[in-house]
């Protein structure tokens, strides 16, 4: 019976997860359909260019060649843009949208997790 309760949860918490993937990704679709362009925010540059900066100079700079060190934002985001801009080149906006999205889709699971554990 126990295990029977269990399938039912995990089929549930895939279902979830996948629906507030879906709902995440129908959000961000209208920017990603124009291009990589309408997803960029007044901020985005303090994140995207020291991706850039440690691409080009190996160093957490506030852009490259500018020889000014970051310390306006911590440098977990600008190496997964770096690694997504190795990969995707200028498409890794796009991409960290949709990883961006899927993280979103992910906070779900401890979030279900902490409500089995405690309710």
């Amino acid at each position: 019976m126990e295990e029977n309760s269990e399938k039912r949860y995990r089929s549930a918490l895939w279902w979830i997860l996948l629906i507030a993937f879906i709902l995440r990704f129908t959000g961000t679709l209208p920017a990603l359909s124009q291009g990589g362009e309408a997803l960029l925010r007044p901020d985005s540059y303090t994140y995207l260019e020291p991706a850039r900066a440690l691409i080009s100079d190996h160093a957490y700079l506030t852009a490259p060649g500018s020889g000014v060190s970051m310390t306006k934002r911590p440098p977990g985001c600008a190496l997964v843009l770096a690694a997504l801009m190795c990969i995707f080149g200028e498409g890794a906006v796009i991409a960290a949208a949709l990883l961006n999205c899927l993280a979103s889709a992910l906070t779900c699971f401890p979030i279900a997790r902490c409500g089995r554990l405690l309710g």
